[in-house]
């Protein structure tokens, strides 16, 4: 009972953190995510609605439109000739990405280019390894066999690859090879250092341990992705909101002063 009572209170402390991981990573997310919200937002109301009035205006002128502000009109008429074609091939093309991230062949793509991407691919690798050595130390410091710690292990992971690569060294496991042997062959999802320390653990007698010190370190590699996808993101929004508003103001102000300057 007193090992059973500690493993849920070991489990409930790994919720607690995975808990707070999660809450870092939405955070980290919402910001962008509001920011390109509102910026789409006042573009599509400035290009649907002021935009097509000043053409207008500045065409009762006898003003030439920029080329610019032609472009936006031709835009908008053509979404608003087209949006049921345009809203309809967007459901469909969700409907099909939904379906494809559901079956095992499109989930494993999906991880593949995520692993690939800058940043967010460590981001990945670093919660992955995260929950791979804190689970698997609980495992060992409770006494959980290989077979179904790894069997667990392989379920807890949502990177199809991480999964993957549990089950592989199950199989290791299974037929006498070591544990910091079986890692080493993983070295593009765990870092070969990994495998060394957990080698020198080995010998010790101290794997839960060390394995509990490198989910630590982790962590703190975690919380550094994390940051640098912050810093990444913020310049790339300046960017984008520079080039939106200066399109949008350069479509409306244009013809403005084409008109003002005729009636000089």
């Amino acid at each position: 009972m007193g090992t059973l009572s500690e493993t849920l209170t070991y489990l409930g402390d790994q919720l607690k953190r995975e808990h707070k991981l999660i809450v870092k990573i939405r955070s980290a997310m919402i910001y962008p995510m509001v920011v390109l919200t509102a910026m789409v937002s006042v573009m599509t109301f400035i290009t649907f609605s002021v935009v097509p009035k000043i053409a207008n205006f500045a065409k009762s002128s006898g003003v030439e439109l920029p080329k610019i502000t032609q472009i936006m009109i031709n835009l908008t008429t053509f979404i608003q000739k087209t949006w049921p074609v345009l809203l309809t091939i967007f459901l469909i093309f969700i409907l099909l990405l939904w379906q494809l991230l559901k079956s095992k062949k499109g989930k494993k793509i999906a991880d593949k280019i995520l692993l690939k991407t800058p940043v967010l691919g460590n981001l990945i690798r670093r919660y992955n390894q995260v929950r791979f050595t804190r689970l698997l130390a609980g495992f060992y410091k409770y006494g959980i066999g290989v077979s179904d710690a790894f069997t667990i292990l392989a379920e807890s992971l949502n990177n199809t690859y991480y999964s993957e690569s549990c089950l592989r060294l199950k199989s290791k496991l299974t037929f006498g090879r070591s544990f910091s042997e079986a890692l080493s062959a993983e070295k593009e999802l765990f870092p070969p250092i990994m495998a060394r320390i957990v080698k020198g653990a080995e010998r010790t007698g101290v794997l839960d341990k060390t394995l509990l010190k490198l989910a630590k370190f982790y962590e703190e590699e975690l919380a550094a992705a994390l940051k640098d996808l912050t810093s990444l993101i913020e310049p790339i929004l300046i960017i984008i909101l520079g080039v939106g508003v200066v399109g949008v103001a350069l479509s409306v102000i244009l013809p403005i002063y084409r008109v003002t300057s005729q009636i000089r």
